[in-house]
């Protein structure tokens, strides 16, 4: 069994959160219009591409830790 970490949960409703606000205004408006519904859309690509950003410089910073490691291990 996978133990979850609660900041792992965190971070995935951190994650969903916005999703849940979008969805929020457009089943609140009668009519979907283009000027409401692509810059909602917009919104959604740019957070996004935010957490997509920040993992892989999570991920830079950690192979650099990594490698700066077992270099003082030698």
């Amino acid at each position: 069994m996978y133990n979850f970490d609660p900041l792992e949960f965190k971070q995935i409703k951190n994650f969903l959160e916005i999703f849940k606000e979008v969805t929020v205004i457009m089943s609140g408006s009668f009519y979907l219009t283009l000027s409401m519904t692509v810059p909602l859309y917009n919104i959604l690509i740019d957070h996004v591409e935010d957490v997509i950003n920040e993992n892989n410089n999570t991920d830079e910073e950690d192979d650099e830790n990594n490698s700066n490691e077992e270099e003082n291990w030698c």
